[in-house]
């Protein structure tokens, strides 16, 4: 049974940071791990993965935000599973990272991921019509950074597919001819032969 993890937005008096040495909280709230939780970890959509859990049996479900966190987490820091969980069961900063400020407050053992992880699987392959609820999530995460950074994607840098790719817009052959018109542009005068000027 899908239930919302928000727990996280309440402070709880009797937690680690609380403990902790004011000089080593400030460093914590300075750190990558802070940027996470308000910028990723804050907005995951917990919402879209309502479909991989029955809606009226069952237990409740480990927190899907703290899943999603830990995968991309996987991957910023190169770990293995067995890396991410024991850095996950010990590590503050990866806690602080997603949500928790008590180290050891979401236990769950390594077949709880697995499990989750298939369950993504399985349901984009009996689902194809639908869109990929990992890729939905991107997409939210992504607009999120544009609108933090205030940048705009309505032009781009012909080499950029970092926010959004150019060959959407158009054809890879009209690509390759911008990219080359460019470069062109860019040759000094006394390097252009005549037939190659551009209008």
């Amino acid at each position: 049974m899908f239930r919302k993890n928000d727990g996280h937005l309440q402070n709880n008096l009797f937690n680690s940071l609380n403990g902790m040495d004011s000089r080593l909280a400030r460093k914590l709230q300075n750190s990558w791990a802070a940027l996470f939780y308000e910028h990723v970890f804050c907005q995951i959509d917990e919402s879209l993965f309502v479909p991989l859990y029955s809606s009226d049996n069952g237990r409740p479900n480990f927190p899907v935000n703290i899943f999603i966190g830990l995968d991309l987490i996987k991957h910023l820091k190169e770990f293995t599973d067995e890396a991410l969980l024991d850095e996950y069961a010990f590590n503050y900063q990866i806690s602080f990272a997603l949500g928790l400020r008590t180290l050891g407050e979401h236990y769950f053992a390594t077949r709880t991921l697995y499990e989750f992880r298939s369950r993504l699987y399985n349901y984009s392959l009996e689902h194809p019509d639908r869109a990929d609820l990992i890729f939905k999530q991107f997409e939210k995460l992504t607009d999120h950074f544009i609108k933090a950074a205030g940048l705009s994607t309505n032009e781009g840098r012909m080499d950029s597919t970092q926010i959004m790719s150019n060959i959407k817009l158009g054809g890879r052959l009209s690509l390759a001819y911008d990219v080359l018109v460019c470069g062109v542009k860019a040759l000094p005068e006394t390097l252009r032969y005549r037939w190659l000027t551009v209008s």
